[in-house]
């Protein structure tokens, strides 16, 4: 079934379908948000640190952004999982 229901003129709109996916991905922001806040208490740093460091990183040209899980785990002690949640977190921040 499509998403888009169409109007008498053509015009497009949203059905449930597509509000019901958009309600389950603030969940997931949400749930994203408190395994940030689960990483921040755990390894003792702030996500705006982390983000201000990955922003250096990219800044600097020293590594394509997709190879920066090593250096999150080397500067910060991040257990590699954790790294990769929080470059993930990271790139999710420039959609919206």
């Amino acid at each position: 079934m499509s998403n888009i229901i169409r109007d008498e003129n053509g015009e497009g709109g949203v059905n449930d379908n597509n509000l019901q996916h958009q309600a389950e991905l603030v969940a997931s922001k949400q749930t994203q948000d408190r395994y940030i806040g689960l990483i921040e208490r755990e390894h003792g740093v702030t996500y705006d640190d982390l983000a201000q460091y990955l922003t250096e990183l990219r800044d600097s040209g020293t590594t394509n952004m997709f190879g920066a899980v090593p250096f999150l785990v080397r500067e910060y002690g991040l257990p590699k999982r954790d790294a990769q949640y929080v470059l993930h977190y990271w790139f999710e921040s420039f959609k919206q």
